[in-house]
């Protein structure tokens, strides 16, 4: 049987604090995700979004997790050309990426079209080769 986990970068320390919680959660299918790559917030002095997304990429292989999702934001990379490091590692690690809008639009203050303008325009970053 296999299983999926469902969380934040924030959250992924709940599995270094509790390592046996996989192993209680058989029965759920959970997906487990993080939302607004290549980073949601800021970072310590001397840490890098390739630093992270390093370490996590290695949590999750040593917790045997399966691929994990994380949501890109394309203007994140347009403010830190160098976040698309972050990403490649990302993926290389065997993650998956998905598309997040392009500058995190608000379904509330968005018309249909212009969400969907939002996801079009994240499609190439999305997409990109440069992360593969």
């Amino acid at each position: 049987m296999t299983f999926e986990w469902n969380a934040g970068w924030r959250r992924l320390g709940l599995l270094a604090l509790f390592p046996g919680m996989p192993g209680l959660c058989l029965a759920a299918k959970i997906a487990l995700t993080f939302d607004d790559l290549p980073l949601n917030g800021s970072l310590p002095k001397g840490v890098s979004e390739a630093d992270v997304a390093r370490d996590v990429v290695a949590i999750l292989r040593a917790r045997k997790l399966p691929p994990s999702y994380g949501f890109v934001n394309a203007r994140k990379l347009e403010d830190k050309p160098l976040s698309a490091e972050g990403l490649k590692i990302w993926r290389n690690g065997g993650q998956r990426v998905g598309n997040h809008t392009y500058s995190h639009a608000s379904l509330h203050d968005s018309t249909p079209e212009a969400f969907e303008r939002e996801i079009a325009q994240n499609e190439p970053a999305h997409c990109s080769r440069q992360f593969n």
